[in-house]
């Protein structure tokens, strides 16, 4: 884990801080306990899938390819599947392991700190939340006072990675 994301990762059940030690994370403040696989933090419990390197994901758009390539601020990519290129100043956050994913975790509980991100995206991820507001309430909380949030919904596009598809049926 690199010390960008060391800076900004907290314990998303009580955003206390963490102390890394034999490939682990430990809440300083509750004790509990998150793995690291493959120097990526999981902040889930249940197994974590490792998509295959080869798979790609929908493009997010020429303008956020843009703001990604020119490394305005930190950013923290919600959802980010199977970008087709590393870039310094994103955090990718997913669910799933895929070839660039900087941390696991779920939506409804970020492990980051209060306003640690300039910018905040979101693309074909809202639809899945079983709780949106919940999830948009965490990003304002690690969104840095003035920063910015794009969020994207599919909502024309048919239903989707099932059965975790909420909200366009």
């Amino acid at each position: 884990m690199n010390e960008a994301i060391a800076n900004v990762i907290c314990c998303p059940a009580c955003h206390g801080g963490l102390r890394s030690g034999r490939g682990r994370l430990q809440c300083e403040t509750c004790g509990v306990t998150y793995r690291i696989q493959n120097e990526v933090p999981l902040f889930i419990q249940e197994n974590v899938v490792a998509v295959s390197s080869d798979h790609v994901s929908n493009p997010i758009g020429a303008d956020f390819e843009e703001i990604l390539r020119k490394g305005d601020g930190v950013i923290l990519h919600i959802g980010a599947g199977a970008t087709p290129q590393k870039y310094p100043t994103c955090i990718e956050f997913e669910h799933k392991i895929f070839k660039h994913t900087d941390v696991v975790g779920d939506a409804h509980q970020l492990p980051f700190r209060d306003g640690s991100f300039d910018r905040v995206f979101a693309f074909n991820v809202f639809e899945h939340l079983r709780e949106p507001a919940r999830a948009a309430a965490e990003v304002a909380r690690v969104l840095k006072p003035g920063g910015t949030v794009a969020i994207h919904t599919a909502f024309l596009q048919a239903v989707h990675e099932e059965p975790a598809h909420f909200y366009n049926t």
